[in-house]
């Protein structure tokens, strides 16, 4: 799920802005929505986008402007998994999952069993550089963050 606004293309000097859901591996646009400005985003995906989507055996992947509990509780329920960006424009989630990541240099089996800690690494070669990605997963704050999950390992690619 992203948004967009189209270089080159106005409509008397306004910029066209479109949120749109697109499948990563071909690029195929399942559905989009013109938005009056960045901000719009928001109210489109959990409005227009994602209550028509069904999401079963899809991961959904959001950039931190879609970081909102509402917009979580969407994907779930509509029986998907999600991916958010966390920044600092959720000051309390940011603090949380950053002190979280820092204390996972695991100890002994305790804290192991706690952090439950999991990554997953993966490259690719695209456009003529090869680019790393890095995915790190914990339910340990499962508890104390009033945020929907519905935690999973990752799946590697077979």
């Amino acid at each position: 799920m992203d948004g967009k606004t189209l270089c080159g293309a106005s409509a008397h000097g306004e910029n066209t802005h479109l949120v749109s859901l697109v499948r990563h591996e071909s690029g195929t646009v399942l559905t989009q929505v013109k938005v009056k400005e960045k901000h719009d985003e928001r109210e489109a995906v959990s409005r227009r986008l994602l209550d028509y989507q069904e999401l079963a055996g899809t991961v959904t992947t959001f950039d931190a402007l879609h970081t909102q509990v509402r917009t979580a509780e969407q994907v779930l329920r509509r029986n998907g998994r999600y991916l958010m960006e966390v920044k600092k424009n959720q000051p309390v989630l940011y603090e949380a999952v950053s002190l979280a990541f820092q204390a996972c240099s695991l100890i002994n089996t305790e804290e192991d069993a706690f952090w439950n800690f999991e990554e997953y690494e993966y490259q690719d070669k695209q456009h003529g550089r090869l680019e790393m990605y890095q995915l790190e997963s914990t339910d340990a704050l499962n508890s104390q963050l009033n945020w929907p999950d519905e935690c999973c390992p990752f799946d590697t690619p077979s």
